[in-house]
């Protein structure tokens, strides 16, 4: 006959009463912390809903000739501008046609060209049926000038400008690169080797 177990004993925990001043008090904490976040939050978008504010050296070609002062110190140009304007034009080369290390002989011959590419890799695709140089910050006379270096015309170099890019111009090399006159240079000279 199998043994019986023993009834298991039953622990007993002593009650424990808070007083209602702890209890009123951690509510109190509770409610004092949902309102601070909630300011919080509400600061926060206040914030963010705020317009940008405005430079603080206005453009020169914002100012308009009847409103410039004539009874003091001529303005001085500021170096950082000229900086800005001289600096070499940035450059991404990019492989759009699949041709194996063809981003990499356009960047030879643009740094030959005196271009700063910074970057070369492969774009998104390998189908892009025609080369273009895609001005990112609005300097479309340098894109002109690397769409001329190339063999490009006018309509293939266009804008998609934003502020997020980190280069000047990009460079997609399509399907056609070897229609380019920039190709056929490139040719000429490795067959003069």
């Amino acid at each position: 006959m199998p043994k019986r177990r023993a009834p298991r004993r039953q622990i007993r925990f002593p009650k424990i009463h808070f007083p209602k001043i702890r209890v009123d008090f951690m509510n109190f904490v509770i409610t004092l912390m949902v309102a601070a976040n909630l300011m919080l939050v509400a600061f926060g978008i206040r914030q963010c809903g705020k317009p940008k504010d405005e430079p603080a050296v206005p453009m020169l070609s914002a100012v308009k000739p009847d409103t410039v002062r004539t009874d003091g110190p001529p303005p001085v140009k500021s170096v950082q501008a000229e900086e800005v304007k001289n600096a070499p034009v940035q450059i991404e080369v990019l492989n759009g046609c699949g041709a194996p290390r063809i981003a990499d002989k356009f960047t030879a011959f643009l740094r030959r060209k005196g271009f700063d590419v910074v970057k070369t890799g492969n774009y998104e695709s390998y189908n892009v049926p025609k080369t273009l140089v895609i001005d990112r910050k609005g300097k479309d006379r340098a894109a002109a000038k690397i769409g001329e270096a190339l063999g490009l015309k006018k309509s293939e170099v266009i804008s998609e400008i934003h502020d997020l890019y980190m280069v000047d111009a990009t460079v997609v090399l399509g399907k056609d690169f070897r229609l380019l006159s920039s190709w056929k240079t490139m040719e000429k000279k490795s067959a003069k080797k």
